[in-house]
């Protein structure tokens, strides 16, 4: 194998360990639709999630740093990114079942390995998404490229003229 395939092959595994998309998939009863909406919602929601973590965490709240993580886990688990979900979970055990607190997640990496493991999470969420988006499909011979509405109405006009074929019984419309 080319230096390059074995660094796209290990890109590609190590993403796949960071999410285990298609067990989550499985969960959803193979709905991969909704999967990709979760991931999107996740998406949206995780930088915020991991603020609140952080804020919580410098407050120096033991309940409020575990509530925080708590959430982060769940959506964490259900897009299937088992390594943070796990990590998260460690971390929220450690406050809420020994007393803990927030501080003890200073101890040397553990923040910032969870912030690393949440923007490895972030990456392969993204790449999956790129890889289900469908190929944009080539413009028909002799288009021009429009832009802003005059390409919104390019559609409905089409659609227009037939419809009024069609009433015709035109046989352009075929």
């Amino acid at each position: 194998l080319s230096s390059a395939s074995t660094a796209a092959t290990a890109s590609t595994d190590a993403a796949e360990l960071t999410l285990d998309d298609a067990g989550a998939i499985a969960r959803l009863n193979g709905n991969e639709r909704l999967y990709s909406q979760l991931l999107r919602q996740w998406l949206q929601a995780v930088d915020e999630d991991w603020r609140t973590v952080q804020r919580r965490w410098h407050e120096g709240d033991a309940i409020q740093t575990a509530r925080a993580l708590h959430k982060l886990k769940g959506g964490t688990s259900v897009i299937g990114a088992e390594a943070l979900a796990a990590a998260l979970a460690k971390a929220e055990s450690a406050l809420t079942h020994t007393g803990a607190s927030p501080q003890a997640l200073s101890q040397p990496g553990t923040l910032p390995a969870l912030q690393a493991l949440v923007r490895e999470a972030q990456t392969a969420a993204a790449a999956f998404l790129q890889a289900q988006a469908p190929a944009p499909s080539p413009a028909p011979l002799g288009a021009t490229a429009t832009s802003g509405a005059a390409s919104a109405a390019l559609p409905l006009q089409r659609l227009h003229t037939l419809s009024i074929l069609l009433e015709r019984s035109d046989m352009e419309a075929l």
